[in-house]
């Protein structure tokens, strides 16, 4: 079972996202297992989510939520080792939490995300006057110059 208790999160308003969620409700628990069942197979290397893509079949854009799920139950982990993407980019390199083999984890954080009328901003630790500050200059950037093209 997801951790949303088999209600996937969706933009609030938007008819596309709820679709989204609806479908994302029928699939998520077989790509979770396709996920594990790859990684069962890696136990000592590991797996990106370039290559968990790759092996899967699971679109990145499926993945990732995916994958986000197993690491907030604890089924998954994230080493702090990485691996070269093909683009010579750092991978986070993910193994089944019993396969750690006593390397270094990344601890998993759960981050929020907080909005602001339409302005969503991911934060950790800020404060409520950090998110209006912020909030404050993104309206400005927004806001009309006067002048006309």
């Amino acid at each position: 079972m997801a951790p949303y208790e088999g209600n996937i999160p969706f933009v609030p308003g938007s008819v596309t996202s709820q679709k989204a969620a609806k479908r994302a409700r029928r699939t998520a628990p077989t790509q979770c297992m396709r996920i594990k069942a790859f990684l069962a197979q890696c136990v000592i290397a590991g797996a990106t989510r370039n290559e968990l893509t790759a092996a899967t079949g699971i679109q990145n854009k499926s993945l990732c939520p995916r994958v986000r799920e197993l690491l907030e139950r604890g089924e998954v982990v994230t080493l702090k080792e990485t691996r070269p993407t093909s683009v010579k980019n750092d991978a986070s390199v993910l193994v089944l939490s019993e396969f750690t083999n006593g390397r270094e984890v990344d601890p998993f954080v759960k981050y929020t995300l907080v909005a602001v009328d339409m302005f969503d901003e991911a934060f950790g630790e800020f404060d409520a006057e950090w998110r209006a500050a912020r909030w404050a200059k993104v309206q400005a950037l927004a806001a009309p110059t006067g002048s006309t093209p």
